[in-house]
């Protein structure tokens, strides 16, 4: 309802960023490619202008992927010292899917008011015409759950 018709919700989720990294397309693909060959799937991605120069470079891949990311994010680091990594695991990515998405407004202001009064921080955020998917703690994915549910009469 109210946009939603579906929501999902996945455990066992790491985040990696990357600040400070160059703003050549080229080193993105790079640390991409990097990920790829080492068989690591990834999920979520999201890439942001810092308008210095910069790029920041956000993406998810599953808990059971955390040695091999620290690998790699260490050898992004020797290439690149400029770079600044950060690493979390124990987050739960929830998705909120919707046909009606594609011509209502205000479905992602009301699913981001919703989990801000869970009092849940937002680590990461990607949409696409028919869902929302909301990286967050996994101490708090009942909590997110619940007051999404509501807040969408699912």
């Amino acid at each position: 309802m109210y946009g939603v018709s579906k929501l999902v919700s996945t455990e066992g989720v790491t985040l990696i960023s990357f600040s400070k990294i160059p703003s050549d397309t080229s080193f993105i693909s790079e640390i991409l490619t990097m990920v790829s060959d080492a068989q690591v799937n990834i999920d979520m991605i999201s890439l942001s202008d810092t308008q210095s120069g910069y790029h920041s470079l956000s993406f998810t891949v599953d808990d059971s992927s955390f040695g091999d990311v620290l690998t790699l994010v260490g050898l992004c680091k020797q290439r690149y010292p400029s770079i600044r990594p950060l690493v979390s695991s124990g987050n739960c990515k929830v998705s909120l899917y919707g046909e009606e998405m594609r011509t209502m407004p205000g479905v992602a202001a009301m699913a981001i008011s919703s989990v801000v009064s869970a009092g849940a921080d937002i680590r990461l955020i990607t949409t696409s015409e028919v869902d929302i998917s909301l990286l967050v703690a996994e101490s708090s994915m009942f909590d997110v759950i619940r007051v999404l549910e509501k807040s969408f009469a699912l």
